[in-house]
């Protein structure tokens, strides 16, 4: 009994040994595969401009934007709601995509339909891995 104890101990106490190469981090463990990239380029009204500018701008951007290619991606505008209200002056826009080259549609879109002539926006938001779960379960 004290010599199978004394095996235990030593398996233990190996096991444990600081100096293991053998690292396992829970990142490594864990690895998901990554669907679809999420960008995000939050903007602001120009002075002169109205939210009217940008509903007038949203049809002829989807048809260009359509006309370059790829029909998984998805491109959303944002608006705030703060205190019941909805914030006209900010938004963000948000596309979903699965190439980096999609990012450069979206920015020749825009110079093409002269849009920085509405509202600024800040594209130096990094881009955002997902995954969409509802694809992977199993369907009947």
């Amino acid at each position: 009994m004290k010599t199978i104890n004394f095996f235990f101990i030593i398996i233990i106490l190996l096991g444990c040994d600081q100096r293991s190469n053998n690292l396992n981090r829970l990142s490594d463990l864990i690895k998901p595969q990554y669907s679809k990239q999420q960008s995000f380029f939050s903007c602001s009204l120009l002075p002169n401009q109205t939210l009217s500018s940008i509903e007038m701008f949203i049809p002829s951007f989807v048809e260009s934007f359509v006309k370059l290619g790829d029909s998984s991606e998805e491109i959303f505008f944002i608006f705030p709601i703060q205190n019941a209200e909805v914030e006209t002056s900010k938004f963000k826009i948000l596309l979903n995509h699965d190439e980096n080259a999609s990012i450069d549609k979206v920015n020749l879109t825009f110079a093409a339909l002269q849009f920085f002539s509405i509202a600024n926006c800040n594209t130096n938001i990094p881009t955002l891995s997902a995954t969409n779960f509802s694809e992977l379960l199993p369907t009947n």
